[in-house]
């Protein structure tokens, strides 16, 4: 006698909203919270590590927004972020003057690979969307 065939009785569990379905503000705000919460992980190590150790406190902020928000969120990101590590924690403090090019190079730096990243997990977005469109079928 052969068993009957099993069938799979879980329910999915909630599918995460692609980066474009949640709204403007919402992102903006998010994008903003995510700065926000690197700039105090930063004020918390501003003592113990160096300004380029804060920077990749930043990048953590971005490489989060980039995967989950829409990409002009995630570039929000980007600039907020550098302008708040400049703003916070490069000298002069509470200032946007950059006093040493060791602090504009970081920052240049700190710019270019964050909105890098933000390319390439957009990139990494557009390509699911087209291997999901592929697998549905014609």
């Amino acid at each position: 006698m052969s068993a009957a065939p099993r069938h799979d009785t879980r329910q999915p569990g909630p599918v995460p909203a692609p980066p474009g379905a949640r709204t403007a503000a919402a992102q903006m705000a998010l994008a903003g919270c995510a700065t926000a919460a690197a700039t105090l992980a930063c004020a918390w190590l501003d003592t113990r590590m160096s300004v380029a150790v804060l920077a990749l406190v930043y990048l953590i902020a971005v490489v989060a927004t980039a995967a989950l928000l829409a990409r002009w969120a995630a570039v929000l990101t980007s600039v907020a972020s550098v302008s708040a590590l400049n703003y916070f924690f490069v000298p002069p403090r509470h200032s946007f003057e950059i006093a040493t090019p060791e602090y504009m190079l970081a920052l240049v730096i700190l710019l270019a690979v964050s909105l890098g990243i933000n390319a390439l997990v957009a990139s990494l977005h557009a390509r699911r969307a087209q291997a999901e469109q592929r697998a549905l079928g014609p």
